[in-house]
């Protein structure tokens, strides 16, 4: 991965690559110190990404019975708006 990365590099490639953790091993060669953060997504952001996810997966009952809308809930808390935790 690391020599296709650096490849691209060289070649004026503009690529983004997403991780929960620090790719050290990666770095040199291909981005270095090029980093850049993101947080997660606000509350009403992750509660729509939630409504999106449930509707394309036929599950908007979850948001209808009183119990699972506040098991939801505490998923989308736990989660604080990571979204590729959402897969």
């Amino acid at each position: 991965m690391r020599s296709f990365l650096a490849d691209l590099a060289r070649g004026r490639t503009l690529v983004l690559l997403g991780s929960r953790g620090g790719e050290d091993w990666l770095a040199k060669g291909t981005f270095d110190d090029n980093v850049y953060d993101l947080g997660g997504l606000d509350d009403e952001a992750a509660s729509t990404l939630a409504d999106r996810i449930l509707e394309r997966n036929h599950a908007t009952k979850y948001r209808k019975d009183e119990q699972e809308q506040e098991n939801l809930q505490k998923l989308i808390r736990v989660l604080n708006g990571f979204p590729w935790l959402w897969r």
